[in-house]
């Protein structure tokens, strides 16, 4: 099972929109501020603005062999994953992982 946060496109153009509930990640001792923090697209970023992020954020799931995106689809959204793996695969050939 992964575990990753997904950030729409709308999200970033919606103010006010519902926060997150991040109450069971932490409950298995995620935080995700710290897990932002190590990345290195928000590694310069304050923790209230990671915060703010956060509050624009989906936590989903994506079970074993299940598609998360497509090659060539336009990407509306950034996910970052804070639990599994995910493999990357071109053409039916696996390039990353």
């Amino acid at each position: 099972m992964q575990d990753i946060l997904v950030f729409q496109r709308a999200s970033y153009r919606t103010a006010n929109r519902r926060a997150m509930d991040i109450r069971e990640l932490k409950n298995q001792g995620i935080s995700l501020v710290a897990v932002l923090q190590q990345t290195p697209l928000f590694e310069q970023t304050s923790i209230e603005t990671i915060k703010d992020i956060l509050r624009e954020a989906d936590s989903v799931s994506f079970g074993p062999d299940q598609v998360v995106m497509m090659q060539g689809e336009p990407g509306d959204a950034m996910y970052v994953v804070l639990s599994g793996k995910l493999r990357a695969r071109q053409s039916g050939n696996l390039v990353g992982e």
